[in-house]
Formats: structure tokens, sequence, C-alpha cells
């Protein structure tokens, strides 16, 4: 995916954000309506292909789902467990996924047991901010926003899970 791709991916989840602060409620299908019409306006303005645009949605839907998992399941605050300090994460669009993922947490963590990429994460593929662990040499790369998972630094291998 190109470096446009990468633009492309957090306009969309940035557009994303948007639509759920001018939503009534943040429940799973006002998340849906807000990634379909989302999905829509990306194809419109940024001539991203339908297959791109799903990507992009099951990559959002994807970390949303885990940050939500991660929440009920252990407590832990969503930053701790990107391994990022919120404080000093100042990116408008991280701060709306830890709202959105936060109070949708419950309807998220029925959606991620749908999920079947089990919490891998893949190079090439979409995440928000955060540390992710390579699964075969165990070196942890920091994501710094929403942007493209590169191939392991060490190993140049391609998958990886949550670091925390």
């Amino acid at each position: 995916m190109s470096d446009k791709n990468n633009g492309s991916f957090r306009r969309f989840a940035e557009k994303v954000f948007e639509w759920l602060d001018d939503a009534e409620d943040v429940s799973r299908p006002s998340v849906d309506k807000a990634i379909e019409y989302s999905k829509e306006w990306l194809k419109e303005a940024e001539q991203v292909s339908h297959e791109e645009a799903e990507k992009f949605a099951s990559y959002l839907r994807r970390d949303m789902a885990q940050a939500g998992h991660n929440l009920s399941v252990t407590g832990e605050a969503i930053s701790k467990w990107l391994g990022i300090d919120v404080a000093v994460a100042e990116d408008k669009l991280f701060s709306g996924f830890i709202s959105v993922a936060d109070k949708t947490q419950t309807e998220w963590v029925e959606f991620n047991d749908e999920l079947a990429h089990g919490g891998t994460y893949g190079s090439g593929e979409y995440a928000v901010a955060g540390k992710l662990k390579c699964e075969h040499c165990g070196q942890v790369i920091q994501l710094r926003h929403f942007s493209r998972i590169p191939p392991c630094p060490k190993c140049h291998k391609v998958q990886f899970q949550r670091a925390h």
C-alpha cells in the first residue's frame, strides 16, 4: 500500500470519528453506520477502490474490537494496552479512537469474538498507534499514529501481536 493509502486510511478514520461526534449515541450500530458512511465518502473523495475501503474498515473494526475486549477483560486502560502515553499523544484521531473504544467496549467484545484474525497484525495492514511485537523474534515496533504496519526491522517477518 502506498503513502497515498496511508493518508487515505487516516482520513477515513477521522471521518468515522467525525460522524460519531455527531451521533446521538455511540453504540455498535452507530459505529457500523459511521464506518459505512465513511467508506462511501472515501471511495468518492479519495478515489479509493471498494476493496481498499473494505480493508480500511476491517482494520479499524479490528483495533476497536481488540481495544474494547482488552478493557473489559483486564480493566487496563486502552493507552496502556497500546503502549502509549495519552498525555504525549496529541493526535485528535487517537483521542477519538480511545473515546469510542471505551464507550462501546461491551458491544465490541462481542464483535471481537467474530473476528478470525486472532489478534494477529500483518505487515501492510493499518493499525492504531501503539506497540506491536514481532511473533518471530520479539522485536517491538512503535506506531506513532494510525499507519501502515511495516515488516519487522530486525528479522523482516510480517506477523505481530500487541505488545504491553
